[in-house]
């Protein structure tokens, strides 16, 4: 797995422009990436649920989303 391929399915799941997807950091927290949405009044688009979804299906991941705390590289190295 590569970090290009990880990404595009982040920014995808968060309906992001792919061209974005080089702008996030390894320590970027998914919740806080989530709340900034919802802060512009993006509105639930079931971002965490979609993105849930395809950690599974493409790597096999199951993450609840529980811990607030966690980051895309955490996810990153449990998908690799």
């Amino acid at each position: 797995m590569d970090v290009q391929t990880f990404l595009r399915l982040f920014v995808d799941s968060f309906a992001l422009s792919r061209t974005n997807a080089f702008a996030f950091s390894p320590d970027d927290k998914v919740w806080d990436i989530y709340d900034a949405q919802q802060r512009w009044n993006l509105g639930d688009m079931l971002q965490l649920e979609w993105f849930q979804h395809e950690l599974e299906r493409v790597y096999g991941l199951r993450e609840s989303f529980e811990n607030r705390d966690v980051t895309l590289a955490d996810l990153f190295r449990a998908a690799s």
